[in-house]
């Protein structure tokens, strides 16, 4: 091997070794009390992010409150023995039907019976006295639902939404909302669920 060959042969171990050393800096863990430095903003930022997400992970404290009229899903998420799929179930069944008003309302979602109202109670602050909060809303009539109106529904996207006004318009008015069933891609429980969110008129 020439000298020019071994120079350059040198070189490229030396810049191998500095890419190494400066690759193992990057990775290596942080020690305690060592500060990663963040542009000021970018670091608040994180810091308001961090804290968001730890107060949505957990369950509300006592001497926590929410509103169920009012509370997103997130929020809701946060109550105790409520997971996710439960707070949309509780969103949806306020978009469709109003306001809850008591804790009492809230027997009316699919999934919570009384021992869970008795649970969730001591959390719950509805804002609103109960005689201000306006009357539910009617029960939607199954026969002059708009697609729109199908998609609001839990568990019903726009395509199972277009599949229900097919059906309708193919058979004509549901005679039953049990009639449910027999729509293509609807199963057993899925119309269970939505029976008692509609009616026949």
């Amino acid at each position: 091997m020439s000298p020019a060959e071994r120079r350059i042969v040198i070189a490229l171990l030396g810049l191998a070794v500095l890419g190494q050393g400066v690759r193992l800096a990057l990775d290596r863990p942080q020690a305690a009390g060592e500060a990663f430095l963040l542009p000021a903003a970018k670091s608040r930022t994180l810091a308001a992010h961090r804290d968001t997400s730890a107060q949505a992970g957990r369950e509300l404290r006592k001497g926590e409150f929410l509103d169920p009229d009012r509370a997103t899903a997130r929020d809701l998420d946060r109550l105790p023995g409520v997971g996710m799929r439960l707070a949309k179930e509780i969103i949806s069944d306020r978009e469709i039907r109003g306001p809850f008003g008591s804790a009492e309302g809230l027997l009316r979602v699919d999934g919570i019976g009384p021992a869970a109202v008795r649970r969730l109670e001591p959390f719950l602050r509805f804002q609103a006295p109960r005689q201000a909060i306006p009357a539910i809303r009617e029960t939607p009539n199954l026969n002059t639902m708009t697609l729109a109106d199908l998609e609001r529904l839990p568990g019903v996207g726009p395509s199972l939404a277009q599949a229900i006004l097919a059906y309708r318009d193919r058979n004509g008015p549901f005679a039953d909302p049990g009639e449910l069933e027999r729509v293509p891609g609807i199963g057993p429980k899925l119309a269970a669920r939505l029976s008692n969110l509609v009616v026949i008129r």
